[in-house]
């Protein structure tokens, strides 16, 4: 189930469909991001950044699923930022745009990687 999410789900796709796509110099907001996620999968995600030099890079994007494995909106128990009259699930800083960033690895390695490491968070 995990190989198939991860093809279903992927972030790197559903983001670069609006244009979102990886930069070490292009900025996003926080809610165009929020908006590509929810418009394809139609439920709230989390985003993550990670803050260094004053700067949020998105480090980890989560979606959340019921009990039998359909996607639901996440919940709000780690974080919830009021961003121009939306709700957005985020410990990124609002008043500052986010950098998506490229790395130059992208091999199958990294990505099991990640699928592994998805995979543990969500078994917790």
């Amino acid at each position: 189930m995990g190989i198939k999410w991860l093809s279903q789900y992927s972030m790197s796709d559903i983001l670069q469909a609006k244009n979102i796509v990886p930069s070490n110099t292009q900025k996003y907001s926080l809610v165009d991001i929020n908006n590509a996620i929810k418009e394809k999968l139609g439920v709230d995600p989390v985003i993550e950044c990670k803050k260094e030099d004053d700067e949020n890079f998105i480090s980890e994007i989560r979606i959340c699923f019921t009990k039998d494995l359909e996607p639901t909106d996440c919940d709000g128990v780690v974080w919830s930022l009021n961003f121009y009259g939306q709700t957005i699930l985020s410990n990124c800083d609002k008043s500052k745009d986010i950098t998506y960033p490229h790395y130059i690895s992208n091999s199958l390695i990294t990505q099991l990687h990640r699928l592994i490491y998805w995979l543990q968070w969500f078994t917790l």
